[in-house]
């Protein structure tokens, strides 16, 4: 089917006028259109960057949510916020 993809590719018809024209189904052209930017994605992405490991400190802090005198106010609240940087942010997790 990637054969047909790569002849809608270079015919600069609508998805569908070429279903139309090739008597396919509405639905199935943009199904291997799908199929098929997906297996050439792959190959068409730079090798990643190899980066040396290394390791991020993480501090937290504690806090209660009412400091008030009293009866026990209960656990604390433990707070960690990571920062990452920003090239783990944009990595798509799967």
């Amino acid at each position: 089917m990637f054969p047909l993809i790569e002849s809608w590719m270079k015919s600069k018809l609508t998805q569908k006028e070429f279903s139309q024209k090739h008597k396919l189904p509405l639905h199935i052209l943009p199904y291997w259109i799908g199929r098929y930017r997906k297996a050439h994605s792959l190959a068409d992405e730079p090798a990643p960057v190899q980066t040396p490991v290394s390791f991020i400190q993480l501090t937290s802090s504690t806090t209660n949510a009412d400091p008030s005198p009293g009866p026990d106010p209960g656990p604390a609240v433990l707070l960690l916020v990571l920062k990452l940087p920003p090239v783990i942010q944009r990595w798509k997790w799967k």
